[in-house]
């Protein structure tokens, strides 16, 4: 009693180590409040996403929910993952992990930790060397209300994503650095959000960006949703501004459809600078066939100054 056991194969995340990204494998947990796992598989290819058996990743971990009744929450997480490109180590790490969750103070922290050997100690690593942070923190001030901010060292990071569009692209490429924000809630349907980011690091170089942020729902009408987002942000060679608006609903029972797009401006600030100009649509329908069986469809169009692309995604999903 208490004990449970799960198994999952396929395109999947290692869930309790969030610092791991998605892979196609198996993975296996056994346990409750403690909990044992183990995954294997290999990375997506990183040009097209798709099958690939190039570099194969392995993991171990360890987790500990606290279950008590209360109103916070802990729980912390250590394993340790290693990937292999052709035999050869390409990365062995340890992974820490630590989540409190209170009334108020929510914040989640991982922090990785290199093991380096073979061809890395012959280069002159150090044995052990502490690598990427990632720390978030969000406290509600009254209940509609919140701060938040973090910081994120991280260099590499493949998210859990069908596809990307240039505006998961641009957070990508401005996602290392700080950030602060503030989060109101006018209503239980409504969100307005701004937030203000130091890039430190990736291809963007230092840079400052801010966003505003607005989400409305009406669930009385076929669950419409509107989304609005406007990002201003300057680097050492460029500045510009991101534009984006996302309307959703459900068209009938089993089948919700998003529709979406956004445009990015920039300007050079120097005589080299390559700078974009993006227009961006896309379609997303989810189709629920019967309780277990799902079908998803996504078309995106892209448009620049260079080049135009097309983008047709179709998936099935079986959950049991």
């Amino acid at each position: 009693v208490g004990a449970t056991f799960r198994a999952r194969a396929g395109r999947q995340t290692a869930t309790a180590l969030t610092a791991v990204g998605i892979f196609d494998g198996l993975s296996l947990e056994y346990g409750r409040k403690w909990r044992v796992g183990a995954f294997t598989g290999s990375q997506p290819d990183v040009r097209d996403f798709g099958l690939s058996g190039a570099v194969r990743e392995h993991g171990l971990w360890l987790d500990w929910r606290e279950t008590a009744e209360g109103s916070s929450r802990w729980r912390l997480t250590t394993g340790v993952v290693g990937s292999y490109t052709e035999g050869e180590i390409n990365r062995e790490n340890l992974v820490l992990q630590a989540r409190y969750s209170g009334p108020r103070l929510f914040v989640s922290a991982i922090q990785d930790v290199d093991l380096n050997r073979g061809w890395k100690a012959d280069a002159g690593e150090s044995a052990v060397s502490v690598t990427s942070s990632f720390v978030t923190a969000r406290y509600l001030v009254t209940e509609r209300l919140s701060l938040d901010g973090g910081v994120d060292t991280r260099r590499s990071i493949r998210f859990y994503r069908d596809r990307e569009t240039p505006e998961t692209e641009f957070d990508d490429t401005y996602r290392e650095g700080y950030w602060t924000g503030i989060v109101l809630r006018p209503s239980r349907s409504s969100r307005i959000g701004a937030q203000a980011r130091r890039t430190t690091g990736g291809s963007s170089g230092d840079a400052d960006t801010g966003t505003l942020t607005a989400s409305n729902t009406w669930p009385s009408f076929r669950n419409l949703r509107i989304r609005l987002r406007s990002t201003g942000y300057r680097n050492e060679t460029l500045s510009g501004w991101l534009h984006a608006v996302g309307v959703g609903l459900d068209v009938r029972n089993g089948i919700h459809a998003d529709i979406g797009g956004g445009v990015r401006d920039e300007s050079g600030l120097t005589r080299n600078a390559a700078a974009d100009d993006i227009r961006w649509y896309s379609l997303d329908v989810d189709y629920r066939l019967t309780r277990a069986w799902f079908l998803l469809v996504s078309l995106e169009r892209t448009l620049d100054a260079d080049v135009s692309s097309d983008q047709v995604f179709l998936s099935g999903l079986y959950r049991f």
